[in-house]
C-alpha cells in the first residue's frame, strides 16, 4: 500500500489545515518529490525551534507526560507521518503506567502541544487517562494547541488548563478520499476492482469515487465522531446543547475555550506546575 493510500484509509481526529497539509506532503512524496525534514515540519504545522519537552520526566513529584505533534497509535506510524515530532498512543500509555506505579509521583500532568492525529487507539488511551484520574490527580495543560485527538485525551483529565493563546477544540473526525481515476487514465492504465461486496472496494486507487462510496465512508466517520462526542460530553460534564455548540469542528482561543466549558482556566505552564 502506498503512503497516500494509507493516509486515505485512516480516519483522522486532526486539525483540518494540518491534515490538508499532510495529504499534500504525502501526495508529493508519492509523485517522487523528496522533502527535507524542515519542509515536512513546516507543512504539518511544526515550526523549527518550537518548544517541545520530549520524554517522560518527573518534576517535584509530578509525572509529566508529553503529547506533542501528530498522534498515531504506534511509534512506527508516528515515524512515517511526522518523524520525531509526533507522539504514539503506546508511548503515552507507557508513560501513564510509569507515573501511576511510581510512589514518588503524586500527580500527573499531560503536557499537550498537538493538532491531533489518527483516531486509532485514541479512545482506549482516553479511557486509560480517565481511569488514572481516579487513582492520582491528572491535569492536562494545553500549550499552544490541543485539537481533535489531543483534546479527546485532554478532556478526560480531572482538570484542563490552557495558555491564553492556545488553540483548543476542532472536535470531530474526518477522512480524505482522493479520486485518482483521471490520473490513472492519463498514465494509460485501467483499474478493475474485483471484490466480494460493493463496500469492500471503497477507496480503491485508480477507480472513480461514487456517491455510494462516499456514503459508506460517511457512516464510518459519523460512528467514530459519536464516540468522540460522548467522551467530551462525559469528560467535561456538558449538556446536550453545550455539546452541540462545540462539535462543529471550530477551535477556540484561551478564554473562549473556557467560556465554552472546554477548559477550566487560562494558566501559564509555571503557574500550573506551582
Amino acid at each position: 500500500m502506498s503512503l497516500l493510500a494509507r493516509v486515505q484509509s485512516m480516519v483522522w481526529a486532526l486539525e483540518p489545515t494540518v491534515l490538508d497539509s499532510l495529504v499534500q506532503v504525502v501526495s508529493r512524496h508519492d509523485a517522487g518529490t523528496r522533502l527535507s525534514d524542515e519542509e515536512i515540519r513546516a507543512a504539518i504545522g511544526r515550526a523549527p525551534g518550537a518548544r517541545v519537552d520530549t520524554g517522560y520526566r518527573v518534576e517535584n513529584g509530578v509525572g509529566i507526560v508529553p503529547i506533542s505533534g501528530v498522534i498515531a497509535k504506534y511509534a512506527s506510524q508516528v515515524n512515517d507521518v511526522s518523524q520525531s515530532e509526533g507522539t504514539s498512543c503506546d508511548m503515552i500509555l507507557q508513560d501513564m503506567r510509569q507515573a501511576l506505579a511510581d510512589p514518588n509521583v503524586h500527580a500527573i500532568l499531560l503536557q499537550i502541544e498537538s493538532p491531533g492525529g489518527a483516531v486509532d487507539g485514541v479512545a482506549d488511551t482516553a479511557s486509560i487517562i480517565r481511569d488514572a484520574a481516579k487513582i492520582k490527580p491528572v491535569v492536562a495543560f494545553i500549550d499552544d494547541m490541543g485539537a481533535s485527538a489531543a483534546y479527546w485525551m485532554a478532556c478526560q483529565a480531572g482538570t484542563v488548563y490552557a495558555t491564553a493563546t492556545a488553540v483548543v477544540g476542532s472536535i470531530g473526525v474526518r477522512t480524505v478520499m482522493v479520486d485518482t481515476s483521471e490520473q490513472t487514465k492519463a498514465r494509460g492504465l485501467v483499474v478493475h476492482s474485483i471484490a466480494s461486496g460493493p463496500a469492500k472496494a471503497v477507496g480503491q486507487p485508480g477507480v472513480s469515487i461514487s456517491p455510494e462510496d462516499r456514503a459508506v465512508v460517511q457512516e464510518r466517520v459519523n460512528s467514530l465522531a459519536a464516540i468522540f462526542f460522548s467522551c467530551v460530553q462525559s469528560g467535561r460534564d456538558l449538556s446536550s446543547d453545550e455539546l452541540a455548540s462545540v462539535t462543529d469542528g471550530r477551535v477556540w482561543i484561551g478564554e473562549q475555550a473556557q467560556a465554552k466549558g472546554l477548559i477550566d482556566g487560562v494558566r501559564t505552564y509555571d503557574a500550573v506546575m506551582a
